[in-house]
């Protein structure tokens, strides 16, 4: 596994070509194309779109998120992310993950493939400073894991999932720089009435502990205050057409208010193909 700093060799402008046509179309292909909007104590903030592919047992996902508006919590920052794998039975097996963040001057980025969820190649920009706090990975902490884009998503493999199914379950995730755990915990199934163009109908509303494993530093404010935080959910929602969930609504509570990311429209293109 090569570990080190290198320019990312995709441009902006070429990742969602890059993940969609590295699926080759089959026999059926869905396409579920959500868009969410942010907001931290009730105020609008930004937005994140994605665009989804599942096709033959392989995925392709291209999002693109931007938040801004409140200098006194943050500045403006954009991301953009790919990622492509495959789906077996109910597991999902990365292959390929991107991602740009740009925060004002301030640019990183990450390309990691994966063979089966191990991680064989990694590029980095900013790499990880030493530090005297630093909770160095090893390999072990990188083999078996999702990328932050793979690990969205739940496969239902044709079957309708109970709250209890869909919730309950550890993901381990790796984003290039640091590696934790997901421990989501079923706690309810409401039903939701989407307006316009959004959802409607029933979701699995999941508690959500995270918990840090290496790549992070001890004294990181934000590392600490997530991993003591009761106030993380994630609301799931099925997509038969693609025998999927995926969020509907994800919820962080913070100093300052809630930061909210809920969906509010969602387009589905299933098509049979030749």
């Amino acid at each position: 596994m090569a570990l080190g700093r290198a320019v990312s060799r995709w441009s902006l402008a070429a990742v969602a070509v890059a993940a969609f046509s590295a699926v080759t179309p089959a026999a059926a292909e869905t396409i579920v194309s959500p868009r969410y909007a942010i907001t931290l104590a009730g105020v609008y903030i930004g937005s994140v779109e994605a665009h989804a592919r599942f096709v033959d047992g392989g995925y392709a996902i291209a999002l693109t998120g931007s938040v801004g508006g409140i200098p006194s919590v943050f500045t403006n920052a954009a991301v953009q992310m790919a990622s492509r794998g495959n789906i077996s039975g109910t597991r999902v097996l990365p292959a390929y993950f991107e991602i740009e963040l740009r925060e004002g001057r301030y640019v990183a980025n990450v390309e990691m493939d994966l063979d089966r969820g191990d991680v064989t190649d990694l590029y980095v920009v900013p790499g990880l400073e030493p530090a005297f706090d630093l909770i160095s990975l090893t390999i072990e902490d990188v083999q078996d894991v999702l990328d932050p884009m793979s690990a969205l998503f739940v496969p239902t493999d044709g079957a309708e999932l109970t709250g209890r199914r869909a919730c309950d379950r550890t993901i381990p995730v790796f984003d290039g720089w640091q590696r934790y755990d997901l421990r989501m915990s079923h706690q309810t199934t409401r039903t939701v009435i989407g307006e316009r163009d959004a959802y409607a109908g029933p979701v699995h509303v999941c508690s959500v502990n995270y918990v840090p494993v290496a790549g992070h530093r001890l004294s990181n404010q934000v590392v600490s205050y997530l991993a003591y935080s009761e106030r993380l959910e994630v609301w799931l929602m099925p997509v038969a057409e693609a025998d999927v969930l995926i969020p509907y609504r994800l919820l962080i509570g913070t100093e300052v208010g809630d930061l909210v990311v809920r969906l509010e429209r969602l387009s589905l293109d299933a098509a049979g193909g030749s």
